[in-house]
């Protein structure tokens, strides 16, 4: 668990830090996506650094029908893996780790951010760039999967 937790805050350095320009994104850099009872906006992934092969990509969903539960995160294996993370602290230093699910209650809006939950990109096949799309597949307990199109901005 300490060797996970370390990895994680190295990993989490090269992802979650956040640049002043970066923490001032005020407009939504995709297009809202709507399945039904779930609404997605403002979804948008960080462009991968030179030399590694992951990101983070966050968005803000929302739910307007009964509670569900985010329980998979995807991208295309042209790109990599995906999976849903939060950052954590513990015994004095950040870190990730990955979580299975997340309860969403109706009318609350999870926001995946830096620093919080987020969706790690993993194994990336080639980097991410600015204004890059990047489909993303979220699979909804109740609802099934939602796609949605995030924009690599810096």
């Amino acid at each position: 668990m300490k060797k996970q937790i370390i990895a994680g805050a190295l990993a989490l350095s090269t992802v979650i830090a956040i640049p002043a320009a970066m923490a001032k994104v005020a407009a939504p850099v995709a297009k809202a996506a709507t399945k039904e009872k779930v609404s997605i906006s403002g979804a948008w992934v960080r462009p991968s650094m030179m030399g590694k092969d992951m990101t983070a990509g966050y968005m803000k969903i929302k739910v307007t029908g009964t509670s569900d539960t985010l329980t998979k995160v995807a991208v295309p294996m042209s790109i990599g893996m995906a999976e849903l993370h939060e950052t954590v602290m513990v015994d004095g230093s950040m870190g990730m780790r990955e979580v299975k699910q997340i309860v969403v209650a109706k009318g609350a809006t999870l926001v995946l951010k830096p620093g919080g939950y987020h969706i790690m990109l993993m194994g990336l096949k080639s980097p991410i760039t600015v204004g890059q799309k990047v489909p993303i597949t979220l699979t909804f307990k109740k609802m099934g999967a939602v796609k949605v199109t995030a924009t690599a901005v810096e």
